[in-house]
This record gives structure tokens, C-alpha cells and sequence, in this order.
């Protein structure tokens, strides 16, 4: 848009009365409750969004008693620019011209659309990752973008017939923030302690046993007896595999000349008992400790405002050590406690590995005659096939190729194609037709007892190829595994392709969108400030050969599209939308170059290890610490949404 038609767009918003207030289809929208789903660490649901559609209407000047539906339907239209054209067509506004309606009567003209972040399982999760980065991954998530309501789309797709897009990420810190005992506790704990705001004095840590224990040994140098009971009861639990549903805790005052001492605590009978059975053998077994600051002769600490030195609970000192309850000995501050930590620099962080949609990528104008055209390639493919089997068996074989030919032209176009699209039928179903169709055929026993829900083209194929010569042929095999591979890629292209008046989001920068500020949602229930993109080569390194990177990275390629021109248009997006909530730069990551620790003898002998080489490359960086959200009682907003004119009063 030319800076003439941005004026003139401007001008005309402002004759019309459009006003771009931020109060209207916020990125992110605070509900008037909270959201129970996105609330319980138990339940996979991340992030909800809300319609703009349904806000403009919600918005839009409709009278007491109602507005005429020509008129509520050109101020979505017309006077609320930035809904989207794919979501009204998807969702059918449809009012009638002459007829009155109210806000909610409007929206009940709507095809219905509940869209959702939900975490899958971990299906993929050695699939196309970014292993040679040198920072340790502390958790990984799938994450679908998908509609409550069934939108039927192919199987084919990723995570089932309502996603709209997915992505892949995993939370990675550096290698000295070590994790373990997080066996011996429950998911849900540890969730719940993980998930603290950045406002809190709470943080949660990884401790060896034996510190915790010695932070908690005594009380005004009077020593803490073990209660037997307790401990018994804590041992049985052990012994049962049954993990525990609380975390242990340490409360230390800040004594502000970087000590802390430790007031009180929580789980000493479970370190105890770890210890007892025998668990704790090294001395330096991990537990997760939640580590709660109060103010002594120096502030509180709010941990997660210690990056920031403008921040009104900055502290200029934070602890580096721990002096134990009865005053006696001291313990290093655990990792994630360190200054250096919590200022920023080496704290946990989001790093994106996949951002997909499969149902745009395989979009067209109308389905129907993209698999016409794609029929089309196929019987000239199958043609070409037949053709080749009736030369061979003319020259070589039994003389007869008419019959043969008919049979699999009959087994392929008429039985296995139609029945693979009918999704109406059940495996079952599919399974006695192709039963049927090879007895008609004559095909061999084993065949016919053996076949499968997809009908199995080549064993078919082959085994009718092979009876019209007197030895096994080569070439006929060859030609039924190419029939084979015709087949399935003309099923699965026909299967995944969706019309675009099907898709209530038809580009690949709203699905970027949706995914990024689900990861955000996401990242501030965990405390975690930074959302990192590593460099479209990395990325493009775990899925190409090494020879066709270039190719697949450059200017113009899908591959650049997506990773580098929609998601920097999303950033930019955002930014525009968030001000200085948000900021955008870069972020150093290593990468290991060679393969590893790598050992070899002396002359004498002896055995050396070569520490690995590592790269350091800038990953896109964005930094969340200023955005003040909580994904409990936050909707995000699903589509490009609008900011419409104010109800008139």
C-alpha cells in the first residue's frame, strides 16, 4: 500500500467513523472469568480464542429493538476492515436484508467455530529436531491449532480432521541447569510450580538432597528430630512407586550483602527418606525445590524482574549463597537461583522447531476440480503403465495381455481409487469389496485372504503380472511397484485437498499467527520470557539433503516463505500491535559442528577426549518480559480481527 492510499485509507476510516481503539479485538482479550480448561495443569488446552467476527457484532450500533440485517451486515463489512474475509465466508453471515436483529440474534446466523491450543502427545519428537543445539531441551510440546467442531478435513493431515495449523517446540536452557527427582513427584506439581507469573517471590529450583537437608538441619541451633511415623509413611510411598503431589520448599530472608538465610521449609521427611532407601547414593541426587524469598535487612526478590534494571523490583544484590537454619554452614544458591540466571542471560527459553499447516498448504479454489485435473495425470500415468505391460507380455510372455490388462485396469480404477475415497465406509467395509473384486479377478489365494483396508495395489499387481510368464519377471515388478506409487500419491494428493471456502483461516501468516500467540500463552504460564526461531538453515538442515538446502532456503522457496517472510510479516504484526509490550531482536545459540566428543590414544596409550566444536549463530529473538498476560483469564484472537468503530451510546 502506497503511502497516498494509506492516507486516503486513513481519511476515509476517519469520515466513516472507524477508530482504531486497542479496546477492540485485542491480540490478546482478558475474559470476565476464568478459563477452567486453560486453568488446570492436567488439562492439555492451552490457549481458547475468541471470534472478531462475533466482536464486531457484539460492537456494531444495533438499536434497542433491533437493526435491519442490510445494515448489520455492511458495518462488519465496511466499517470493521480487518475481520476477515475467510472466516464470514466460512462461518456464513448471512442476514436477511428487510429483518431486524439484535447482536446475539445476528450471531446465531453463524456456522459455529470454537478454536483451541491443545498440547498432543509427543509423537514426533524425534522427528526433524534440532539436536545439535549445545542447550539441554528441559520439556518438549506439540501444540494444535483445531476447532472443537468436526471440520472434516482429510486424515492425512497432522493431529486429525480439525487442525488448522501445529507446531513443534521445546524448552531448552543451558547444560548447567541440570533436572532430576522430577520422577519421584507428580506432572501436576511440577507444572503447577513451574507455572509462577513474573511477579512472583516463588521460583522453582533443582537442589542435591544433601544441600537441602543441611539448608534445613535446625532451627535456632535447636536440631530437628525426624518423626518416625513420617518418615515410615514417606518410605512406603517411595517403595509403592507413588509420586509425590507436593514439591518441598526453602523460605530464606534476603539479607541483601548476597546471602539469604533460610527461615523455614517444607519436605524434609522426603529427602530423608530418599536418602534412606538408598537413592541418594552420590551424595548429589536432584530434588525440585520451590525457593521463596522474604525481606530481611535487603528487599524481597521478584525473580522474574530481575532482567530488567528499570523495573520498580529490581534488586541490585541477589544472593549467591544460602546460610542453613541454625546459622552454621551455607549452601550455593541453586542453579536457576544464580544472579546470572535470573538477569537474563542464561534463563530457560522457547526455541520453535516446526510451524505448519497442513490444510493450507494443500488449499485450492474448489477441490472438486483440483481432483478432476489430478484424475486427469493419473489415467495418462496408468496409460503409460498398460501400455508397458501389454509390449512385455506380447514379446515375452504368454501373447494374451488384453485380459490381465482389463483385470487391473478393473482392480484399480473401479474397486481400489473409489473405495479409498469413500470415507463413508468402515476398514471392514473397504476389506470385503477388495475381497470381492479380486475372487472376480481370479486373483491368488494368499492375495485375497491377505489384502488390506487400502487394497493392496502391488502384491495385486504383480502377482496377476507375474502368472503370464513362465519365469519371474524383472520388469513386471518393476511396473507394479511404479502402478503402486502412482496410486497412493494420486490418493493422498485427492484426500488432502481442501476447497478454500472450507477454510476459516486460508493463509499461512494467520496460521503463523495463531501458533506464536499460543506459544506465548504458553510461555507465560511457565514464567518464560524469550520465544527463540533459530536460523532458516537449521531449521531446513533436519529435513533436506545437504544438496538441496540452498534451493529449499531460497528467496521465493515455501520453505523461505514461511520461515522467514510470514513469520518476520507475524513479528511485525505484533509489534504494531503491542508497542513496547513486546521486543524483537536476536539471540546467540551454539551449535555443535563436528561429531561430538571424539576419543583417541596416545603413544602411551592413554585415552583422550576431544571436547565437541561449536558454532554460534543468531536465532530470531522475542522477548515477551514486558507483556503483562494471564493465559487463565486471556482469550486470543483468532484470525486478523479488527479494531471497529465504538458503539454508538
Amino acid at each position: 500500500m502506497s503511502g497516498i492510499t494509506r492516507l486516503l485509507a486513513k481519511e476515509l476510516s476517519a469520515a466513516l467513523g472507524i477508530t482504531d481503539n486497542p479496546k477492540f479485538n485485542p491480540m490478546f482479550k482478558q475474559t470476565d472469568e476464568v478459563l477452567t480448561d486453560v486453568a488446570d495443569p492436567s488439562d492439555p488446552t492451552v490457549a481458547r480464542f475468541y471470534s472478531p467476527l462475533e466482536s464486531a457484532l457484539d460492537e456494531a450500533p444495533i438499536g434497542k429493538e433491533g437493526t435491519r440485517g442490510e445494515n448489520v451486515e455492511a458495518f462488519v463489512r465496511k466499517r470493521a476492515p480487518k475481520v476477515s474475509k475467510a472466516e464470514m465466508e466460512f462461518r456464513g453471515l448471512g442476514l436477511e436484508p428487510g429483518e431486524l436483529y439484535t447482536a446475539e440474534s445476528a450471531k446465531e446466523s453463524l456456522k459455529g467455530l470454537n478454536i483451541k491450543a491443545v498440547k498432543r502427545g509427543r509423537e514426533y519428537r524425534l522427528e526433524q529436531r534440532q539436536s545439535n543445539l549445545k542447550d539441554k531441551q528441559s520439556d518438549y510440546v506439540e501444540l494444535s491449532i483445531e476447532a472443537e467442531e468436526d471440520l472434516n478435513y482429510p486424515p492425512a493431515y497432522h493431529y486429525g480432521s480439525s487442525n488448522l495449523a501445529h507446531t513443534r517446540y521445546s524448552v531448552r536452557e543451558p547444560r548447567e541447569l541440570k533436572e532430576s527427582g522430577n520422577s519421584l513427584f507428580s506432572s501436576d506439581a511440577i507444572d503447577t510450580a513451574k507455572k509462577q507469573n513474573d511477579k512472583s517471590r516463588e521460583i522453582l529450583v533443582y537442589m542435591p538432597i544433601n544441600d537441602f537437608l543441611k539448608a534445613a538441619k535446625s532451627i535456632a541451633g535447636e536440631p530437628l528430630e525426624a518423626s518416625q511415623s513420617k518418615l515410615k509413611n514417606t518410605m512406603d510411598l517411595l517403595e509403592s512407586n507413588t509420586p509425590f503431589s507436593s514439591i518441598p520448599s526453602l523460605t530464606f530472608k534476603n539479607k541483601g550483602d548476597g546471602t539469604g538465610k533460610v527461615v523455614g521449609h517444607e519436605g524434609r521427611h522426603r529427602a530423608m527418606a530418599i536418602n534412606a532407601l538408598g537413592l541418594n547414593e552420590s551424595g548429589t541426587s536432584q530434588i525440585p525445590v520451590i525457593l521463596r524469598s522474604e525481606a530481611g535487612e535487603g528487599p524481597s526478590i521478584r525473580w522474574g524482574q530481575q532482567s530488567n534494571p528499570d523495573s520498580f523490583d529490581y534488586v541490585d544484590k541477589l544472593p549467591t549463597k544460602l546460610i542453613s537454619e541454625e546459622g552454621k554452614g551455607t549452601i550455593p544458591i541453586p542453579a536457576r537461583a544464580r544472579p546470572e540466571i535470573v538477569r537474563g542471560g542464561n534463563k530457560p527459553y522457547i526455541l520453535i522447531e516446526e510451524l505448519q499447516s497442513d490444510v493450507i498448504q494443500n488449499t485450492a479454489e474448489n477441490a472438486q476440480e483440483a481432483a478432476a485435473r489430478h484424475s486427469q495425470v493419473l489415467k495418462e500415468d496408468l496409460n503409460m503403465e498398460y501400455n508397458a505391460m501389454r509390449f512385455q507380455i506380447n514379446d515375452k510372455g504368454s501373447g494374451f495381455p488384453d485380459k490381465v490388462v482389463d483385470d487391473i485396469k478393473y482392480y484399480i480404477e473401479d474397486v481400489v481409487i473409489p473405495t479409498n475415497l469413500n470415507t463413508k465406509l468402515s476398514d471392514s467395509d473397504k476389506i470385503k469389496i477388495y475381497k470381492e473384486a479380486l475372487k472376480r479377478i481370479d486373483a491368488d489365494q494368499d492375495i485375497i485372504e491377505g489384502v488390506g483396508k487400502a487394497g493392496d495395489v502391488f502384491p495385486t499387481v504383480n502377482g496377476l503380472l507375474q502368472r503370464e510368464f513362465d519365469e519371474f519377471d524383472d520388469l513386471m515388478e518393476e511396473i507394479a511397484d511404479d502402478i503402486n506409487d502412482t496410486v497412493s500419491i494420486y490418493l493422498q494428493t485427492v484426500m488432502s485437498v481442501v476447497s478454500k471456502k472450507d477454510l476459516p483461516v486460508q493463509r499461512i501468516t494467520d496460521s503463523i499467527r495463531m501458533s506464536l500467540q499460543a506459544i506465548i500463552s504458553d510461555a507465560k504460564a511457565r514464567g518464560i520470557d524469550e520465544i527463540v526461531l533459530p536460523p532458516v538453515d537449521k531449521l531446513a538442515y533436519q529435513r533436506f539433503r545437504l544438496d538441496e538446502i540452498p534451493s529449499k532456503i531460497a528467496k521465493g522457496s515455501a520453505f523461505y516463505n514461511t520461515y522467514v517472510a510470514s513469520y518476520n510479516k507475524v513479528l511485525k504484526q505484533l509489534k504494531s500491535e503491542l508497542g513496547n509490550q513486546i521486543k524483537i531482536g536476536k539471540k546467540p545459540l551454539k551449535y555443535r559442528t563436528g561429531a561430538g566428543k571424539i576419543s583417541a590414544r596416545t603413544a602411551k596409550g592413554k585415552v583422550l577426549k576431544k571436547p565437541p566444536k561449536y558454532e554460534t549463530v543468531q536465532g530470531t529473538l522475542l522477548d515477551i518480559s514486558n507483556l503483562t498476560i494471564d493465559p487463565k483469564n486471556t482469550k486470543l484472537r483468532f484470525n486478523e480481527g479488527g479494531l471497529v468503530q465504538r458503539r454508538t451510546k
